[in-house]
């Protein structure tokens, strides 16, 4: 019986522990957001008094200056465009190649993953001047489309990766029924392979999506008009612009982070069902 005792004792202490742990976690997640926009609904004599205080008379002022003078919403469409469109390139695109690759036999199969997945080890830098010869051969400089490609061609490799593993473990026999009621290689794919491969996708568009919203040297190095610039690139230049206002910066820096942040929120239940179903396997 003390046994037992001491053996809840022990427990509760642990559940304590973690608890206070992972609050702890929380907050340390937490602060720099709560800080940003503090900091950002302040005015500027404001902050330079307390920057670690809340705002005593909260003002967008901030927000709708960033709006004027940068047109944000022109530059949250572009960020928009080319992260989504990219995203769903690579989705579409790394769909089919993991269902090939993880669930039908062909020659040289081996081969051609292996191949594949050696491209994830070439540096970025090694292609950046080739890929900018191309694309100013096809006439697609200060183009979103040559930031689309970038993106497109790098995310393969290592969404395959992710879907495959997602896509290896759906049970051979109810391919076979589908086949055998007739349903073709799309069909199967769309209907049976990604609904129950939508683990391994979540966590492809997370990623992808985050990747290319927060990308700073690709759309620098291909978009050369300001209208076609992306937020990233745009919120660079806020430094030299408003150096002296860090509360127009955090505008700016807040509003950046809200998109990577919603398309988390929606996409998290599977991606920790993703981490699970790996865990486990």
């Amino acid at each position: 019986m003390k046994i037992k005792k001491k053996m809840n004792g022990k427990r509760v202490l642990a559940i304590v522990l973690i608890t206070i742990f992972m609050i702890l976690m929380t907050i340390s997640f937490l602060y720099p957001l709560v800080y940003m926009l503090f900091n950002a609904l302040k005015t500027k004599p404001e902050y330079f008094m307390d920057p670690f205080s809340v705002p005593t008379h909260p003002t967008l002022s901030n927000f709708q200056d960033l709006f004027t003078d940068y047109d944000i919403g022109r530059l949250v469409f572009n960020s928009l465009f080319i992260a989504v469109v990219s995203t769903a390139l690579i989705v579409f695109t790394s769909a089919i190649a993991s269902y090939a690759f993880a669930k039908l036999r062909f020659r040289g199969k081996v081969i051609a993953y292996a191949a594949l997945m050696a491209t994830m080890f070439l540096p970025g830098q090694v292609t950046m001047i080739p890929k900018y010869v191309m694309f100013s051969k096809m006439g697609l400089i200060d183009s979103p489309w040559a930031v689309i490609i970038s993106y497109w061609a790098a995310g393969i490799p290592g969404a395959v990766l992710l879907m495959r593993s997602s896509f290896v473990g759906i049970p051979n026999e109810v391919i076979e029924s589908a086949r055998i009621d007739g349903a073709g290689f799309f069909t199967i794919l769309w209907k049976i392979v990604m609904p129950m491969g939508m683990a391994g996708i979540a966590i492809v568009i997370i990623f992808q999506f985050i990747g290319a919203w927060n990308d700073y040297l690709t759309p620098l190095l291909y978009l050369t008009t300001a209208s076609k610039q992306t937020l990233m690139v745009v919120l660079s230049q806020m430094v030299t612009r408003y150096g002296g206002n860090p509360a127009k910066q955090f505008a700016g820096i807040f509003l950046s982070v809200i998109p990577t942040i919603v398309i988390y929120l929606c996409l998290q239940k599977y991606m920790l069902k993703g981490v699970t179903a790996g865990s486990l396997k």
